[in-house]
């Protein structure tokens, strides 16, 4: 069986690779994925979120496909993780990756006003098939992150750990050390909800786990 991570993180990968074997990366091609401005109500992202990995899952089944490899013995996962925080007039906005030409100001604003002594979310969306069975699921983890002052936040932006992240930071790195509290999966945070994926892994029965 081939089991294919249909993302280019190097974090779902390395999370992945800890409970399977035979592990091949093929990331979507496309880079046309519906975004999220404009969305203000829980359900309207949730959803949105849900199109994203759609749209990534038939991306890589329609390489798979063009290869001429049997799909039925092929088990599938693609993920998209967002960071959900709150605005001054209680609206939900999501926070994606910083853009690559003003990164730097938009992290500045993004710890200021989003994240700094409050409580912000992750979420990620995970599907799973393996033949004609499927999985999708949504994991939420709650994130309050402490106090940081100017000094602190410029130098944190001087790491360049932001870049390419969503959110901006990158919680099993340097910004780990500004969080007060989770509630929560650490590894959702990271990328992919481990203890839900590999629950769904068993459920297609991908992997199982056996007395030694």
């Amino acid at each position: 069986m081939k089991i294919i991570l249909g993302s280019q993180s190097p974090q779902r990968f390395k999370l992945l690779k800890t409970v399977v074997n035979n592990l091949t990366v093929l990331p979507p091609l496309s880079s046309d994925e519906p975004g999220f401005a404009g969305l203000h109500s829980i359900s309207s992202i949730e959803e949105r979120l849900q199109l994203v990995v759609e749209v990534k899952f038939a991306d890589v089944l329609s390489q798979i496909e063009a290869s001429d490899t049997p799909t039925d013995d092929c088990c599938i996962l693609c993920a998209d993780t967002v960071v959900v925080a709150t605005t001054s007039d209680g609206q939900p906005i999501v926070l994606g990756k910083p853009p690559e030409n003003e990164w730097q100001a938009t992290v500045r604003e993004w710890f200021t006003e989003y994240y700094a002594g409050t409580t912000h979310q992750v979420w990620s969306c995970f599907k799973l098939c393996f033949g004609q069975q499927c999985h999708q699921e949504i994991v939420k983890t709650e994130l309050t992150l402490r106090e940081i002052d100017a000094a602190m936040l410029d130098w944190y932006i001087s790491t360049g750990e932001p870049v390419g992240k969503a959110g901006g930071y990158g919680v099993q790195d340097v910004a780990a050390m500004f969080v007060e509290s989770m509630h929560g999966s650490l590894t959702n945070v990271v990328g992919l909800p481990m203890f839900e994926v590999t629950a769904a892994l068993r459920k297609l029965k991908v992997v199982s786990f056996r007395d030694s």
